[in-house]
């Protein structure tokens, strides 16, 4: 596990981490990173795999320092946040921010930009937000390593997620969005679309035999959009396959059926996350001063990668000679889980020829024919009506070229042979290019240059072979969400001759070796010495008793009244405190706090304005009247607190306002707890993410309580509360806890099972007598499993119908998927277990059966596979449930599009009912479904990825857009307010520079403010072209614009670049076009570097707003707007999402 070197053409400077003395400034200052001298232009290759953080110039032209043009990376290296800098490239990356890179792709060249002697690069690495030597930080040597969110895939899109319309599905890695925010979570739509599947159940077939995988069939394809291909659930390689020519036909005595015997098998490594290291473990960098590690390390990411290998047992010490890289590479395997993953009953290789359809990267192809990657940033640089992302074809090499052209997402084009990352264009072969209307291609280009990373290899020819199994010499890497293949034909006996239905379906099953009990074990220690954000997952055991509101024990007499301690927005139940009504002379109530807290003299809640007569009105009349009208009220009817806090029902408030003049019911503690009442009990385990919950109550001292939905033990639903601390059986979890699985191990024989399923189910023929075997078989270790979750009639066995009720059971089908089944795996073993069950085929089924038998050997592929690439040749394993498995470790974040607050781990997605009640009713409703969408798709890709920013984001951009609703600054300078000198004190600057720019001059002073009278006093467009103009784009004017206004064209062009938004050239676009409103406000937060000023608690209150304001506006106009509205927002949004982000509130 070498450190970083960037390779063949770069050497070792002089210039390392530690004290350095400055080779400009003169001064010995510490030095962050390492140098790497290398000429003018070589590629700089990526550390590890991750995500683009920032490209950014950075320059201080008073002390002549600084990184130029850089790239940071962001990596998840063993559990750790690793962000790496590469500094003074020649040119800006043609890389966008939030885009993936592969360990080894160039992401820039290198240069002297900044504060540079000369060509280098300036390398650092930053763990855990502190920076460390490079050359005593270890990247592993695998290239498995991808951004946390990617490791983990679903198998199938939801068809009634939203999707975007313009993009091609079928070159789609990425898990779906997820559907509407009140649909069920994606993990339970999954095992409800299961339990529609006509066969092949886990862990038991509708033959009643031992089933290890699940079928995507006709019954799921209602639900998800199987004809687009089944997707790599997790990050490996492939390390067999077998693609069928023509499929094979069994012939019955009904006719003939064919089915398919094509697979895929994949290799993957689970690596369990470091221990937390504590500081005073943490090394010293040689020559510099110890740089104490954090207590915990950032929360983990399940990370299966492509180790080859099978880990080996725990050793008890180092052994003698053996080095200490030898000793960690051993833990690293020790605490390793090899898995594998098959993909069965895949299409027929003519299936994957014609127009619109994909061949997998697995197979055969040339290095030099691409496809455009459905990762391309690049917006049509032309149209900018068409929303798709593709790539800018350059006139030559470097994305300082002059674009000549765009190609659009899946254009399959031909570059030239080599290994650069800028490589020329030889052919578009299929699609067509977008031509610039004023560029056009060079001869020595006539196709122009592209940027490959943004490409993925087209395979062009058929697989190595066919009908055969395929071992490739080096095992493929595959990323999560990777195609994978087409379902293939399944056609049964039921299904035979020339009239039956097509009937397309994949197997998908996933097992492991021996080892997974021992490292099952070891996660489950390990999990417990992981940070508390780690435990993302809400376990409610069998047994545990839920809670339901106690009986209200205090009242609210309508004499009296009661004031919320805090905002109630969203909440369940309100703490509120107990007063007594009064009318006071305003005159002697002190200083009023606002209307948002209604409060006088920091103890007397505001009711209602009243008249000397007694006669009262409410706040919002009361401001509704003039300045006369209002003396008439020189009275306040206010509530004084007193006494300890109450809870009520948050209904009672209507919207914060005080009670008073009614009578409500209260508890003197919170309505919730633990043992309190006969709440049910849990009749199944239950797993649910935090995300999934919904709004959390939360008592007064910040502990969270989740409405849980559970089966109680006569299978019905039931609700109750769950408190994420000090409640018997319930408790939070990491991934790493393996929540909710139960490991069995089952002995009863093929026959056997067959033998029951033919009892329970009905279906022994004359003469058969299997009472006997089945009750063997119901008193195994599966079946006792089986019997207990699904055996809701009290009859002996389990039924199919039994089965397919539990999986559209959310509790009873995730209590099924979390078996863990030890057994032979139906592709290898002896045919020895089919042909024992011969018995059981009588009359005209012994001639079918015989038939099957011949296509089940034709199925099986194990022994042919043994012993490649690691494969096992034992064909006993433990199995899992594929989707179980992917909900456990992905935690839904990745497939749902939650937004989860990196600070304190709440689900911060925004949603419409906070929407509402931040925004006022004028607000276009398209803006707030924009936002929410944002907050899924685009907040973590831009770094807006906590509760302290997304609340001062959402303050400021309430400011800058006139309560979301104006997303145009206006300039209509009314003569009734403005005289020519009074306009020009206002912006001298600016229209002095659209005087210089247009080439106006004056004689005098007076002349000039003539013209300012004449052209721009009253004129909203002539004053935009004529301050905010630009000369390469006449009669556009680049005024502020936006969900946080853009201003200058120099803005706009920086912000297009990097987004590949067109709004240099249609800078209107941020007007109307709320999604890249959106998306150019989160660029400029993440450009002027917010997120670190929003985060900090060094800051509080008004003082954490001055300084988030001030990289939005220097002159901090609309400061006070701008605090009060955070102030506003805060207590909402904390309510609402359970934020615990409260330091800079």
């Amino acid at each position: 596990m070498p450190p970083y070197n960037p390779g063949p053409g770069f050497r070792r400077g002089n210039r390392q981490f530690g004290l350095q003395v400055h080779p400009i400034t003169g001064q010995a200052t510490g030095h962050k990173g390492d140098d790497w001298p290398t000429p003018e232009g070589t590629p700089i290759p990526a550390a590890y795999a991750g995500v683009v953080k920032e490209v950014r110039h950075q320059f201080n032209a008073a002390s002549g320092t600084g990184w130029g043009w850089y790239v940071l990376l962001e990596h998840s290296v063993r559990g750790q946040v690793v962000r790496t800098r590469y500094a003074h490239m020649r040119e800006r990356s043609p890389l966008a921010v939030g885009a993936d890179v592969v360990k080894g792709q160039p992401i820039g060249e290198a240069g002297s930009t900044g504060g540079s002697t000369g060509p280098h690069l300036h390398f650092e690495v930053i763990v855990n937000g502190t920076h460390v030597a490079p050359s005593t930080f270890d990247f592993p040597d695998e290239d498995a390593a991808a951004p946390a969110t990617g490791d983990w895939a679903y198998p199938f899109q939801i068809l009634e997620a939203p999707q975007d319309q313009t993009q091609d599905q079928s070159e789609q890695r990425s898990p779906p969005a997820a559907p509407a925010t009140n649909a069920a979570p994606l993990s339970q739509r999954y095992q409800e679309a299961l339990g529609n599947a006509e066969s092949g159940a886990y862990p038991v077939g509708a033959n009643g035999i031992w089933h290890g995988g699940v079928h995507f069939d006709q019954g799921t394809a209602g639900t998800l959009q199987q004809d687009k291909g089944v997707r790599c659930i997790a990050t490996g390689e492939v390390i067999a396959y077998r693609i069928d020519g023509t499929y094979p036909v069994s012939r019955y005595s009904n006719g003939e059926a064919e089915f398919s015997s094509g697979f895929t098998l994949l290799k993957h490594t689970l690596q369990l996350p470091p221990a937390p290291q504590k500081a005073a473990d943490a090394p010293a960098a040689s020559g510099t001063a110890a740089t104490p590690a954090p207590a915990a390390a950032a929360t983990p990411a399940a990370t299966p990668g492509t180790t080859t290998g099978t880990p080996g047992s725990s050793p008890t010490g180092q052994a003698a000679g053996q080095t200490t890289e030898q000793t960690a590479e051993q833990q690293k395997k020790e605490e390793s889980l090899v898995f594998y993953s098959l993909y069965m009953h895949l299409a027929q290789v003519d299936s994957y020829t014609g127009e619109g359809r994909q061949r997998p990267a697995y197979w055969d192809s040339p290095d030099n024919r691409f496809r455009v990657a459905s990762r391309a940033v690049d917006r049509n640089p032309f149209d900018s009506s068409i929303q798709q992302k593709g790539l800018r074809v350059r006139q030559a090499r470097g994305s300082s070229s002059a674009c000549i052209g765009w190609l659009p997402p899946a254009t399959v084009l031909t570059v030239e042979a080599g290994t650069g990352a800028w490589r020329k264009v030889t052919s578009i072969d299929e699609g067509a290019m977008v031509a610039a209307p004023d560029q056009s291609a060079s001869q020595q280009a006539p196709h122009g240059w592209v940027y490959t990373p943004e490409l993925d290899k087209v395979a062009i020819s058929d697989p190595a072979a066919t009908d055969q199994i395929v071992i490739p010499e080096a095992p493929i890497k595959m990323k999560a969400g990777d195609f994978i293949g087409y379902l293939g034909q399944y056609r049964r006996r039921r299904d035979a001759g020339p009239f039956c239905a097509e009937r397309p379906l994949v197997h998908l099953e996933v097992f492991a070796g021996q080892e997974l009990e021992a490292f099952i074990d070891k996660s489950r220690a390990r999990a417990a010495e992981l940070p508390d954000s780690s435990r993302t997952l809400l376990l409610v055991e069998e047994g545990a008793q839920l809670v339901l509101p106690g009986e209200a024990d205090q009242v609210i007499a309508s004499t009296e009244g009661a004031v919320a301690e805090k905002s109630t927005a969203g909440a369940k139940w309100a703490q509120v405190r107990k007063g007594t009504v009064q009318t006071l002379a305003r005159s002697t109530l002190g200083s009023y706090s606002g209307d948002s807290t209604r409060i006088y003299g920091g103890k007397h809640h505001l009711l209602r304005a009243m008249d000397a007569n007694g006669n009262g009105i409410d706040l919002a009349q009361f401001n509704a009247l003039d300045s006369a009208a209002k003396a008439n009220y020189p009275n306040r009817e206010v509530i004084t607190v007193e006494g300890d806090p109450l809870w009520v029902e948050a209904s009672h408030l209507q919207d914060g306002v005080p009670i008073s003049g009614r009578e409500v019911p209260a508890w003197s503690r919170f309505p919730l707890v633990v043992g309190q009442g006969d709440g049910p009990v849990a009749g199944f385990a239950r797993v649910v993410p935090v995300a999934d919950l919904g709004t959390a109550v939360v008592e007064s001292d910040s502990t969270r309580w989740w409405q849980v939905e559970i089966g109680a033990d006569n299978g019905n639903t039931a609700l109750g509360w769950a408190r994420e601390k000090a409640h018997a059986k319930v408790r939070l979890c990491s991934s790493w806890d393996w929540p909710g699985f139960d490991i069995t191990r089952e002995s009863a024989s093929n026959e056997q099972m067959h033998a029951h399923g033919l009892e329970v189910n009905g279906e022994a023929q004359s003469g058969e007598n299997f009472k006997a075997t089945a009750d063997q078989v119901d008193g195994s270790a599966l079946f006792q499993r089986l019997r207990r979750v699904m055996d809701l009639d009290g009859k002996d066995g389990v039924s199919r119908d039994e089965l397919r009720k539990a999986q559209r059971r959310p509790w009873l089908a995730q209590a099924i998927s979390h078996l863990i089944v030890h057994y032979e795996s139906e592709w290898g073993g002896s045919m020895d277990k089919w042909t024992a069950l011969d018995p059981h085929m009588q009359g005209e089924l012994l001639a079918d059966w015989t038939i099957e038998k011949e296509r089940i050997d034709r199925l099986r592929w194990w022994d042919g596979v043994a012993g490649k690439h690691g494969f096992p040749s034992d064909p006993q394993a433990f199995h899992l449930h594929p989707i179980a498995l992917v909900n456990n470790f992905q935690g839904q974040r990745a497939a749902s599009g939650a937004l989860v607050c990196k600070t304190c781990g709440a689900n911060i997605t925004l949603t419409e009912k906070f929407l509402n009640q931040i925004c006022g009713a004028s607000v276009n409703k398209d803006f707030i479904a924009a936002l929410i969408t944002a907050s899924e798709t685009q907040f973590e890709k831009y770094g807006v990825d906590t509760c302290s920013q997304v609340k001062h984001l959402l303050a400021q951009a309430k400011k800058e857009t006139g309560g979301f609703v104006a997303f145009r600054e206006s300039l209509n300078y009314s003569s009734r307010t403005y005289t020519a000198v009074k306009l020009y004190r206002l912006a001298p600057t600016a229209i002095n520079a659209g005087f210089r720019r247009r080439g106006i001059t004056f004689r005098t002073d007076q002349e000039k403010l003539q013209w300012i009278e004449d052209n721009l006093i009253g004129n909203d467009p002539g004053y935009g072209e004529h301050c905010f103009g630009n000369a390469a784009h006449p009669g556009k004017d680049y005024r502020g614009r936006g969900f946080i206004h853009l201003t200058h064209y120099s803005t706009y062009k920086k912000c297009a670049d990097a987004t590949g938004l067109a709004i240099d050239s249609n800078p209107e676009m941020l007007e109307s076009n709320y999604p890249a409103a959106i998306e150019s406000a989160l660029w400029f937060w993440q450009d002027n570097s917010i997120a670190a000023i929003a985060n900090s608690t060094d800051l509080s209150g008004d003082d954490a707003v001055t300084a988030v304001t001030k990289p939005i506006n220097t002159g901090l106009a609309g400061l006070a707007d701008r605090q009060r509205y955070k102030r506003e927002i805060s207590p909402i949004f904390n309510t609402e999402f359970s934020s615990r982000c409260t330091a800079n509130d």
